[in-house]
């Protein structure tokens, strides 16, 4: 549930909880029938009481809505992911070093000339354990090879960088080339 929908509930609860007061007090004949008709009778039909009820009535469908909608389990993957859960416990890598493998991975194949992954981790138990990783990887590849060729290449050499250094024996990968160019990048040290 997003900050906006907490607010709103917040103050639809609020809201809720002094009309079920009010209601308490009316029922109970702690405020004289006389009292309270004259304030009913006062309120009723004036536009701006009627445009409260409506966006009381509104905020209301619209929470009830929020809670029922089913949301997709996949998100992208920011924090640690867990590799292995055993007698030792689990073992934990940050995303961003899954990303990074990816990325060094599709680096080194040849007419590959820059890569941005994306990792996504579908949860559909809840408990917070992997059940399976998706792998998005935008390429950008360079003229002088043929694109099925080195889409084939990347995804293998991804596949075997994942399985080989981290332990995920399959990884669903997706690929896309987002440019084909003939610019060459600048050589850039490497840090070890």
């Amino acid at each position: 549930m997003g900050i906006l929908n907490r607010f709103l509930l917040f103050l639809f609860s609020l809201v809720s909880i002094a009309g079920g007061g009010a209601l308490l007090v009316v029922a109970a004949r702690l405020l004289p029938q006389q009292e309270w008709l004259s304030l009913v009778d006062q309120y009723a039909g004036r536009p701006e009481c009627l445009a409260g009820f409506a966006i009381y009535l509104i905020v209301g469908l619209h929470l009830l809505l929020s809670s029922l909608l089913v949301r997709s389990s996949g998100q992208e993957t920011r924090g640690e992911l867990t590799l292995v859960a055993g007698a030792a416990g689990s073992i934990q890598v940050a995303s961003a070093a899954v990303r990074d493998v990816a990325e060094r991975a599709a680096r080194d194949v040849r007419g590959v000339r820059d890569v941005h992954a994306r990792l996504t981790s579908h949860r559909p138990d809840g408990t917070g354990a992997d059940s399976s990783i998706r792998l998005s990887l935008q390429l950008v590849l360079g003229t002088e090879t043929p694109v099925r060729e080195t889409a084939d290449a990347v995804h293998e050499a991804v596949q075997a960088a994942l399985s080989s250094l981290l332990g995920f024996p399959d990884v669903a990968i997706e690929l896309s080339v987002s440019e084909i160019t003939q610019a060459k990048l600048p050589n850039q040290p490497r840090v070890s």
